[in-house]
């Protein structure tokens, strides 16, 4: 009997594993959303020296600015406009 059994147990565990890698296999081939392509993400990291880090937001024209001092802790973030764009003041 204990003979059997260790075979149906190891039948099991095989079903079992296909199974499984059927429903894993079946899962990826799900609704993919499509990533943009275009290479060009909607915000800009830009450090265009040690001390500043300005974040530029590509749809707004907006960027925010800060100074990071040497050896400091937390800044403020400071939001500002884009010079290129007319505000309407």
């Amino acid at each position: 009997m204990e003979k059997y059994l260790l075979a149906f147990s190891i039948m099991f565990l095989g079903v079992c594993i296909v199974a499984a890698a059927w429903i894993v296999s079946q899962e990826t081939n799900g609704d993919a959303v499509p990533v943009k392509s275009d290479g060009e993400s909607r915000y800009e990291l830009i450090s265009p020296n040690e001390n500043n880090l300005i974040i530029f937001d590509h749809e707004t024209g907006e960027y925010w600015r800060t100074f990071i001092e040497a050896n400091e802790g937390p800044t403020s973030w400071e939001k500002e406009y884009s010079p290129v764009e007319e505000r309407g003041e």
